[in-house]
């Protein structure tokens, strides 16, 4: 399983020049084996929706989030104060940043957004 991580890893390198259903089938991957992606000096760790402590009617429609921490223990217990990125069971992505609602169903592309706006205010930091 290790090496298999390690593949994973490798190939986010070449991230940028996939497809987006290459895109798609590597986040997959990486959610299936529980790889934790270092990004910009956060790390992109994601929960499904049940680590959260919010009623079960907030949470209908979506199975998890990536949220990006400097460090994990910096996880609110309120998917609502963290910032991230959430998902539904389709793959499609959604982040209210700064007052913008972000819908893609390709995550790269919500996720410079939410990198640009926790490292300008220093959310984790």
């Amino acid at each position: 399983m290790q090496n298999i991580k390690t593949y994973i890893d490798d190939l986010y390198w070449e991230y940028d020049r996939m497809s987006s259903s290459g895109k798609e089938t590597l986040d997959k991957m990486a959610r299936e084996v529980r790889l934790d992606m270092p990004f910009n000096g956060f790390t992109r760790y994601y929960f499904k929706m049940n680590a959260f402590n919010n009623p079960k009617n907030e949470k209908d429609g979506f199975q998890g989030m990536y949220v990006y921490l400097q460090n994990k223990a910096d996880l609110q217990k309120d998917f609502h104060h963290n910032v991230g990125i959430m998902h539904d069971k389709n793959n499609n992505y959604s982040a209210l940043v700064d007052r913008t609602d972000y819908v893609s169903s390709d995550l790269s592309e919500i996720e410079p957004h939410v990198l640009e706006f926790i490292s300008k205010e220093k959310i984790y930091g």
